[in-house]
């Protein structure tokens, strides 16, 4: 199974910096391939999606259903994305995990969860 979702590759900038010239345009579809399977034998979705600085690695969240949330990666082979599974046992509490960034060194993995109304950042390192 494969999913698509659109991935926009910001340098170092922020967008008030970008002349009218710079702008980002035509959105391309971004194919994960050998996602698992999630409500009505469809591949799970692909949310917040994070690219490692060296652009090796995609990390995103998904789940089965709403408030469910883990965080999973997928490795660059060639000019393709390849699932390779959840980021880690530690990671997916089976709640809302969600918004994954790295550290500069690509060491320690930022995210945050949900719990209630409120948010709360936690960090794991490798």
């Amino acid at each position: 199974m494969m999913a698509v979702f659109i991935l926009v590759l910001v340098p170092q900038c922020s967008f008030a910096q970008l002349p009218p010239g710079q702008l980002f345009r035509n959105p391309q579809p971004v194919a994960i391939e050998n996602l698992p399977t999630g409500a009505g034998d469809t591949p799970i979705s692909t949310e917040e999606p994070f690219l490692s600085r060296d652009g090796r690695f995609l990390f995103f969240n998904s789940g089965k259903q709403e408030g469910n949330k883990d965080l999973y990666y997928a490795k660059r082979i060639g000019n393709r994305w390849v699932y390779r599974g959840p980021v880690g046992p530690d990671v997916n509490t089976g709640k809302e995990v969600e918004g994954p960034t790295l550290s500069s060194d690509g060491r320690e993995l930022y995210y945050h969860i949900r719990k209630g109304n409120k948010f709360r950042i936690y960090k794991v390192s490798r």
